[in-house]
């Protein structure tokens, strides 16, 4: 494996087609005097992206399960695009919904819940909507097969980008996001440019007028940030050509893999100043950098940030420095981080190098490495100072969403405490 980094695996839900073409009576496409533009070489609205993953599905809404975020619950004015997921995959040459749930209900519901609620004037000076809602694919099975395909079949990217394109307008969405994890990754050769292929058929499509939609339709792409991913899945600079953005995962650098049992860093942002070789590489100011060398325009550069962390077993509880042996680790939501620092026990040590925090529990081989406000505030500075398009929120679902573990001690509580602070530093004057 040539890059340690780890890569977050969400599961995309699939079953049902999308049905015939035709408007939907919940869009107000209608009403816009704005005409769609090109968006090849920058986002021409000039705003400051704040990306927002939001992972639960209506199926788990409408079962009022417990701890899930829903579109009414995230704060006004702090996302302006909202990528869902786990709602649609891919079948044949078209996008298909999920059918454990009513979808057009449930778009119709966030829409008029997060998009429209306390909008005056949904739209950008450019026709482009002011809160966009996209739907991310990231079957890397589905994805795999619709370009495998595409080589037999001269025409099916073609047609895909066209269904595409039609059931945008249908549904009153503002573009299609691809997290691909990873095309070319271990895998024949022939997906890298076949991605690039599709990228183009969908770019193209985009930017052809098709009534009654007149407004503009992005493309994103979520994609990876080490070295060994990023040569082997992507053509650059010719992906930036196609793409409105990239959704950076700066994330997932460190985790527990039996070849590296030991405590490091989800999200670092610089390097420690002992390491070396490729742990040198795997913070996000070398993976911002790598993309801007490597041809991506600034402003289509989008970075990560992570809401959740990754927990570590220590071997023994008195050694729980940075590089401290572990037995074992997954994923953890900060309000995990929270109750340890919530403890009589809790430690939070800050790392000045890396410049991202870490938590463990004294006497207990509990270990936490997680993004807090002094860290994502870091981050969105970093953003800024480098210029780039915006930042990204992965996921909304992770942070301390209903305000109550993170806020303890705290006067009031503070719903979001991750978003809302990384909206606040993005809204500074420097």
């Amino acid at each position: 494996m040539q890059s340690v980094v780890l890569c977050v695996v969400v599961l995309k839900c699939v079953v049902a087609s999308c049905g015939a073409a035709k408007v939907s009576p919940f869009t107000d496409d209608a009403r816009n005097p704005f005409a769609l533009k090109s968006s090849h070489s920058s986002r021409s609205d000039g705003s400051d992206l704040i990306v927002c993953y939001l992972t639960g599905s209506p199926a788990f809404w409408n079962k009022n399960a417990a701890g899930v975020v829903e579109p009414k619950d995230i704060p006004d004015d702090t996302c302006n695009t909202l990528n869902l997921m786990n709602w649609l995959g891919i079948r044949g040459d078209r996008l298909s919904w999920s059918n454990d749930f009513n979808w057009q209900v449930s778009l119709k519901q966030v829409i008029h819940e997060w998009r429209d609620r306390n909008t005056s004037w949904p739209y950008n000076k450019d026709g482009s909507r002011a809160k966009r809602i996209m739907v991310t694919i990231g079957d890397a099975g589905q994805l795999r097969n619709l370009v495998r395909s595409a080589e037999l079949d001269q025409g099916l990217l073609r047609r895909f980008a066209v269904n595409v394109r039609t059931f945008l307008a249908w549904t009153g969405l503002d573009g299609l996001d691809i997290d691909w994890e990873y095309p070319g990754w271990h895998r024949p050769w022939q997906e890298r440019p076949m991605f690039l292929a599709l990228l183009a058929e969908l770019r193209k499509e985009f930017d052809t007028a098709l009534p009654p939609l007149s407004r503009r339709l992005y493309i994103s792409v979520a994609a990876a940030a080490s070295r060994g991913i990023m040569e082997s899945a992507y053509i650059m600079p010719d992906m930036g050509k196609y793409v409105d953005w990239i959704n950076l995962m700066a994330y997932d650098y460190h985790g527990f893999v039996w070849y590296m049992p030991f405590t490091g860093h989800n999200a670092p942002l610089e390097a420690a100043k002992n390491e070396n070789g490729t742990f040198s590489e795997l913070n996000v100011h070398w993976s911002v950098q790598r993309w801007l060398d490597w041809g991506l325009p600034k402003e289509k550069l989008v970075l990560g940030i992570p809401t959740y962390g990754r927990s570590f077993r220590l071997v023994r509880p008195e050694v729980h420095d940075i590089g401290s042996p572990a037995l074992g680790g997954g994923w953890t939501n900060f309000t995990d981080a929270c109750s340890i620092l919530n403890s009589a026990d809790g430690v939070r040590v800050w790392d000045s190098d890396s410049q991202v925090p870490y938590t463990y529990r004294n006497g207990t081989r509990d270990w936490i490495s997680y993004d807090d406000e002094e860290s994502v505030a870091k981050k969105v500075q970093f953003s800024r100072e480098f210029q780039l398009g915006g930042v990204m929120v992965f996921s909304l679902d992770a942070d301390d969403h209903e305000g109550v573990v993170c806020s303890v001690g705290r006067k009031n509580k503070k719903k979001f405490p991750l978003l809302r602070r990384i909206v606040a530093e993005m809204r500074k004057t420097f």
